[in-house]
């Protein structure tokens, strides 16, 4: 047998045989001792056990006892949820206590008194707080109350006496498990002694004629540590040193091909790396683009182009929409890629928007799917475009997942997409304060008509319009009737009622090309490009007609005022805005001295 003429293994044998003999034949007292520790153990997890059930079984019932007092005290049902789990959850585990081998007779008597107390609270008790509550009869509450708190408290007291009682097994039950322990502790310590030093004795024989080849083999593995991988063992001979050698030698043939292949990976990942950098830049230099270029923007469509330009860019392979705000939710004001994107949602439609933070959907997690994108199926990043405090649009992105997981997708492009959305935002809000302010300098701030400044800019196209096509201007100059005593008489915030009554009438009446305009105090200017002099005076007649049948309400008490309106067309000999403006005004003048509430015109006046 080649493996007994082995030197190597004729000296590990008997090395290793005695001292294993040995053990063997003092294990068997251990494992007595051992199966007694594992019974006593057991018996000790079974009281822990115990103990468990018992302290959950007092939590049931105090829980419904406060669910039960929740109850009386707010009315809510939603407290009788609890208490009705409770009871459930009472019945239950003492089901299962009292079907326990492990109980004692004196446990199953006293567990028989918390069963029967238990029922009797709820029956007695409890489902008569909840009678008398629902039938109003509060006289009930207090005596039911304290009924209810002290058969609590008799539960409790039961309860903790079955605590005690099985705290008490326990602390015998884990003596008798540590005595357990102790006997065999003690025999295996002793097994050990024996069998170390009759395993000490054989192993320095051992060592002796064994220190010559280990320490060729070390000093060979010693020189290949230090980074001479050229190093091999000697394998001469055909003792277990030899085989030792040869598979020394196998491994460092094997390493030093994992260091050669570790080289070439570290290389691939430097140029991966340097390219996922050279990305980043990319990206950074992008983002930087694009926050000039938003900042360049005149209004919200310029936005929205440059939104979807860039996202192409950034987001290679992605598809998305911009949604802008409007008063009651969002309107798309761009899309790119191939997904298809509702038009318009309502606000409470986004989770993103309902919690003012980027929301992700993943396609497996339809519960937090935002209800304009119930038609996708692939995963969707949303971020609400939030500047300071103000919510203007919705940025909607759905990533190409080619070649990368969508948790991967939105770690590396997260911050990309909220620095681009809070760049936006800004762009988007600047953009309506600048609209705004604008808006505010042309309009009247009490009527929300167009002011004198705007009116002499729509006057100045109006009237360079028609006469290069040749086409008719007409003018109505309009004036409120005894304003001066009208305000004299009922006060200025009557009169200011007035002005705005007017300038809803002319707002209804006058849409288009047509432009209406607070000339300043009680008098307007309303331009109608394209409406010859005939037209022009049948629409004063109708906005006269209209405003003498309107009624205002001053305490309580109706008002109803009168127009004075004078109309002017342009004419060949013409030639400045102001020459049109002063023949209405004229009209005007001679509509008020022929007794006001009338229409008048220039070219009769001037016949």
């Amino acid at each position: 047998m080649q493996w007994f003429q082995s030197r190597l293994i004729f000296r590990v044998f008997f090395t290793t045989f005695l001292p294993t003999l040995l053990l063997v034949l003092a294990f068997l007292p251990v494992y007595q001792s051992s199966q007694q520790t594992s019974v006593a153990n057991q018996q000790v997890a079974e009281s822990y056990s115990i103990i468990a059930d018992l302290n959950q079984l007092l939590q049931f019932i105090v829980d419904s006892q406060t669910a039960v007092r929740g109850y009386l005290l707010t009315g809510d049902d939603g407290f009788l949820e609890p208490y009705y789990q409770s009871v459930s959850a009472v019945r239950t585990l003492q089901q299962k206590m009292i079907n326990s081998a492990e109980l004692t007779d004196q446990h199953r008597n006293i567990l028989a008194e918390v069963n029967i107390g238990y029922a009797d609270w709820q029956r007695l008790v409890a489902k008569a707080q909840i009678e008398s509550y629902r039938s109003n009869e509060s006289s009930k509450q207090v005596t039911f109350a304290d009924e209810g708190k002290q058969r609590i408290d008799t539960l409790k007291a039961l309860v903790d006496q079955l605590i005690t009682l099985e705290y008490s097994r326990l602390k015998q039950r884990q003596e008798q498990s540590s005595k357990a322990a102790d006997d065999a502790r003690s025999f295996l310590m002793a097994s050990m002694f024996f069998s170390l030093a009759l395993a000490f004795v054989f192993a320095s024989f051992t060592a002796f004629y064994t220190a010559n080849s280990l320490n060729q083999i070390t000093q060979v593995a010693r020189a290949f540590a230090s980074g001479d991988l050229k190093q091999r063992a000697n394998t001469k001979g055909r003792d277990e040193f030899t085989i030792l050698g040869t598979v020394f030698n196998q491994l460092a043939e094997q390493l030093q091909q994992m260091m050669h292949l570790e080289k070439q990976q570290t290389q691939q990942l430097h140029l991966q790396v340097e390219k996922l950098v050279k990305a980043r830049i990319e990206d950074a230099r992008q983002l930087k683009l694009v926050g000039e270029l938003l900042q360049s923007c005149q209004n919200e469509a310029e936005a929205a182009d440059v939104v979807r330009i860039s996202c192409q860019k950034i987001f290679s392979g992605s598809s998305g929409a911009l949604f802008l705000s409007d008063e009651d939710g969002f309107k798309m004001a761009s899309g790119w890629g191939t997904g298809d994107y509702q038009e318009y949602f309502e606000h409470d439609s986004c989770w993103a928007v309902r919690r003012a933070k980027l929301h992700f959907y993943e396609s497996n997690d339809t519960a937090l799917q935002c209800d304009h994108l119930r038609d996708h199926t692939a995963p969707v990043l949303c971020i609400p475009l939030l500047a300071r405090g103000d919510l203007v649009g919705v940025l909607s992105i759905e990533p190409c997942l080619d070649f990368q997981s969508a948790a991967s997708w939105l770690e590396e492009n997260q911050e990309g997409a909220a620095n681009l959305a809070e760049q936006l935002a800004l762009a988007l809000m600047n953009i309506k304060l600048r609209d705004s302010l604008q808006e505010q300098s042309l309009r009247d701030a009490l009527t929300g008509l167009y002011n004198r400044r705007q009116m002499d800019l729509s006057f100045e196209e109006a009237f360079e319009e028609a006469v290069e096509q040749s086409s008719p201007l007409s003018v109505l100059l309009v004036d409120i009737d005894h304003f001066k005593k009208l305000n004299d008489v009922h006060g200025h915030a009557v009169g200011d009622e007035a002005l705005k009554l007017l300038a809803d009438l002319l707002e209804d009446m006058f849409r288009g090309t047509d432009i209406a305009c607070r000339f300043g105090g009680e008098e307007f200017v309303v331009l109608l490009p394209g409406a010859d002099l005939a037209s022009a005076v049948k629409r004063a007649e109708e906005l006269r007609e209209r405003c003498q049948a309107m009624t205002l309400f001053t305490e309580g008490q109706p008002l109803n005022f009168t127009l004075s309106i004078g109309v002017a067309a342009l004419e060949a000999e013409i030639g400045q805005p102001d020459e049109l403006l002063k023949r209405a005004d004229d009209a005007l003048y001679k509509a008020k001295n022929q007794g006001r509430n009338r229409v008048e015109t220039a070219d009769l006046m001037d016949s």
